[in-house]
């Protein structure tokens, strides 16, 4: 690409050894550079985010640890130089509950609501529906008494959760024997933002395999396949599965098994 020339105007009358001229020169070789490096700061600004994990602390409690990302309406660079801390949280039960970076009359701050996160702007990144400056930091889920079920943020955009996963709603199949495709929906416990689960399968037939598909797999019908168990059941570690933009998956039998499928969901991830 030939290089773009930045023209400030004509230097003053010399030759090329003017002291004057070469000033000049060097002065416009500096805004050039300047130009390029502000066009660059400007794109990769827009989705810019770092730090800002957050951690469970309680059921009523969360905090965002320090970070700063860009603030979607102008890209203004939002900075959290110290952790922030909510807790006595009063939320409903069995929601999702969004958590946005705002700026608080110059101070970073969070806010955690239902209001969930609109289509991506620029990359991954995501503003609360209907408002520009506060940028998506994650998403957490209540029980049934509207406490934050306990996780944990690891690198990567990925969220672990610490409970015992074989209960509802994290148990999204339980006994299942279909032999023609059918959808396991995970939309009760992963966000809005996600595509990739984590899941533990546990296969009880002891004769035959299943298989896990989604329906924007190139290979719809042999995705995934999960042997058959033998004597007893059989699980998995946890198995990554992308999931269609339903944030469903889907399974089958190879005949008509006489031993269930069950599917506990782990964790999973997400973008911001």
């Amino acid at each position: 690409m030939a290089q773009q020339h930045i023209n400030q105007g004509t230097p003053p009358a010399g030759t090329d050894g003017d002291t004057n001229a070469v000033a000049w020169a060097k002065a416009e070789a500096n805004f050039t550079e300047l130009y390029r490096s502000a066009a660059a700061i400007d794109i990769l600004s827009k989705d810019y985010i770092s730090g800002l994990k957050m951690v469970w602390v309680s059921g009523t409690a969360l905090t965002v640890k320090t970070g700063s990302a860009a603030r979607p309406s102008d890209g203004t660079l939002i900075s959290a130089a110290a952790d922030i801390a909510k807790t006595g949280l009063t939320l409903s039960a069995s929601t999702w509950y969004h958590v946005y970076l705002f700026d608080n009359a110059g101070t970073a701050d969070v806010e955690i609501v239902t209001t969930a996160p609109a289509s991506p702007y620029f990359g991954t990144a995501r503003a609360k529906t209907g408002d520009t400056s506060r940028r998506y930091v994650g998403s957490v889920l209540t029980d049934v008494s509207g406490n934050i079920y306990n996780f944990l943020s690891l690198p990567g955009g990925f969220i672990s959760y610490r409970v015992k996963t074989s209960n509802a709603p994290f148990r999204v199949l339980a006994n299942g024997k279909a032999i023609a495709q059918t959808n396991i929906s995970l939309q009760g416990v992963i966000p809005v933002t996600s595509r990739c689960a984590y899941i533990v399968p546990t296969n009880q037939d002891a004769t035959y395999a299943v298989y896990f598909s989604s329906s924007d797999s190139s290979e719809p019908s042999n995705e995934i396949t999960f042997q058959a168990s033998g004597a007893s059941g059989m699980s998995r570690p946890p198995t990554f599965m992308h999931l269609d933009t339903s944030q469903t998956f889907s399974y089958s039998y190879q005949s008509a098994p006489t031993g269930g499928l069950y599917v506990d969901v782990w964790g999973y991830t997400y973008e911001r």
